[in-house]
């Protein structure tokens, strides 16, 4: 299965072994509501509507740095938002936590926000349209073996030690930044024959006119937006339900749940990147959303069975893996290269605002009628979705014909 990862140019494994690195030292923002209710004091409500207001704070900052990745150095672009996170998380470790202490955190998250539309836009830059696949799947890998060991770590520091847990996030950012700064010399883009016919172009219309002219793309970006709805539910709804169904022990049995989701998606990453390599992208896009939605609907007819929350858990996972396979190399096929970072900006933004609305959404219908109820209403929205996705692959095939496979 590794060997599908062989070949590619020698920067894409450099950020891959910075995506580990800073996944690792992504530590604060798993623990960020606690931070908020147990260390700051703050209502459960107040602490809401903050991560709120900081997730919609973000997009600005998405939105501007796709447009600077498009149109300056993307390498300087993440080393420079790079070092401002570094810094900040640096100057919380070592200040009392504060509204201050707030104020540096948010800038933290707003410039990683910044720097990612350059991320995505340098690995497409750095691979042909046919190693688009292997290469995000790689990057996304190397977030997920990260964020298995930072939520933990996170964990034994909260209580007595958060400061080192802050410092510990600087060091590992500034260790992934030199690393970057240091070995990714030729940033060059790569081209194939394929790049030629959809991946060329000028760079002098909006994001909203290429829109227009790629409806395909406009509606995908629109999709992957909506789809959020049924994905954030793994963080949010699954352990109200977990909580309902098992009470004290809930808590802890949707950590089990959740490390099976990190160790699945580890270990089938590379297997399903292998597997599902002849098929067409759109296609992996609705088998995974099905199976996200299968195992997600599983939970209205196995409340109180632990044993099969863990079954529906690994098929929701091989459905996450399998949407991220289809999903990320889709757009940097389809646009000119020009656009890349825009491109990722506005999906990004798109992803950003389903999930907090549809959070929002959610809750009152919790408020309204029963989890397992609701479970059922994520169930049809799901299966509304991937009629869409049967329309997009129709329209895919007319507008793309030369990226067609099986």
């Amino acid at each position: 299965m590794l060997q599908r990862y062989r070949g590619l140019r020698k920067e894409i494994y450099v950020l891959f072994y910075g995506r580990v690195v800073t996944s690792m030292g992504a530590m604060i923002w798993p623990m960020m509501t606690l931070i908020l209710t147990n260390k700051m004091n703050m209502a459960a409500s107040d602490a809401a509507l903050l991560l709120l207001i900081f997730g919609l704070g973000q997009m600005p900052f998405t939105l501007f740095g796709g447009v600077l990745a498009d149109r300056f150095n993307k390498k300087n672009n993440i080393i420079i938002c790079d070092l401002i996170t570094v810094i900040s998380y640096a100057i919380c470790a070592f200040i009392p936590l504060s509204t201050i202490s707030l104020f540096f955190m948010f800038t933290a998250s707003a410039f990683a926000a910044f720097e990612h539309p350059s991320y995505q836009a340098l690995l497409a830059d750095l691979s042909d349209s046919d190693e688009r696949e292997q290469v995000y799947s790689l990057s996304y890998l190397g977030m997920n073996l990260g964020f298995v060991i930072a939520p933990a770590l996170g964990g034994l520091l909260f209580e007595h030690y958060l400061p080192v847990a802050f410092l510990l996030t600087s060091i590992a950012t500034l260790s992934s930044t030199l690393l970057i700064a240091i070995l990714v010399k030729d940033i060059k883009r790569r081209e194939s024959k394929q790049d030629n016919i959809y991946e060329q172009g000028s760079g002098d219309l909006s994001v909203w006119k290429v829109l227009k002219q790629n409806p395909c793309v406009a509606l995908f970006i629109f999709i992957i937006g909506a789809s959020t709805l049924v994905y954030t539910q793994l963080n949010f709804l699954l352990p109200l339900n977990m909580e309902q169904s098992f009470g004290v022990d809930g808590a802890r049995y949707y950590g089990l749940l959740s490390s099976v989701n990190a160790l699945v998606v580890i270990a089938a990453t590379p297997l399903f990147t292998t597997l599902l390599a002849r098929i067409q992208d759109t296609k992996k896009l609705r088998l995974g959303l099905a199976l996200q939605v299968l195992g997600f609907t599983m939970f209205m007819f196995i409340q109180g069975i632990l044993w099969l929350h863990f079954v529906a858990i690994m098929i929701f996972t091989f459905g996450e893996v399998i949407v991220t396979l289809g999903m990320a190399p889709y757009v940097s096929r389809r646009i000119p290269a020009l656009y890349r970072g825009r491109m990722s900006a506005v999906e990004m933004v798109f992803r950003n605002l389903f999930e907090v609305f549809s959070r929002l959404g959610v809750a009152c219908l919790v408020e309204l009628i029963t989890i397992v109820q609701v479970w059922g209403l994520i169930g049809i929205y799901g299966v509304a979705l991937i009629l869409l996705i049967t329309v997009l692959i129709h329209m895919d095939r007319r507008y793309y014909p030369l990226l067609q496979r099986s």
